[in-house]
């Protein structure tokens, strides 16, 4: 992909075409990176066509841009809040407060309360090997969705890091 401006922090994003090439600048060029996380090697890898980390599949405002992922039938929705969030996927993964399973295998890794009173949510997947873990999407939840959650995995955790 071709990209003619980038933001240069996640707080800038105005646009779909922002947060793709923010997405793509910050995450995805130069492959996988390794976490270093309380002493584990995470190996990382953010998939290029992924579009999960800004968009939602709900209409967040009226005349919200419409995405598309390629080679996906699904249209997604924009969203410039959670675009505006990138900057925190990382910093999630390595300051996780909590671990939960995910649906399909996957881990749901919160990270510690902001300013805002919500936290991140990064779910992440491993390949079959388990030596890569996947992003596959991150969004900010409430006090009472982090809540939820936690009483719906009713006890169980998930080892994060792996």
């Amino acid at each position: 992909m071709q990209f003619t401006y980038c933001p240069i922090q996640a707080r800038f994003i105005d646009t779909a075409q922002d947060a793709l090439a923010y997405y793509h600048f910050r995450f995805v060029a130069g492959g996988q990176r390794v976490l270093q996380i309380g002493g584990v090697s995470v190996r990382l890898v953010f998939n290029p066509e992924e579009i999960h980390l800004f968009s939602a599949t709900t209409c967040p405002a009226p005349g919200t841009e419409l995405i598309q992922r390629p080679g996906s039938s699904e249209l997604r929705y924009f969203d410039r809040t959670r675009a505006r969030r990138l900057d925190e996927v990382i910093h999630t993964l390595e300051r996780c407060a909590r671990a939960l399973p995910g649906r399909t295998g996957n881990v749901c890794v919160y990270g510690p309360v902001g300013p805002d009173q919500r936290r991140m949510c990064v779910v992440v997947g491993a390949d079959r090997a388990g030596a890569y873990w996947y992003v596959r999407t991150a969004y900010p939840v409430s006090s009472s969705e982090f809540g939820r959650a936690v009483r719906e995995a009713r006890g169980k955790g998930a080892k994060w890091p792996p």
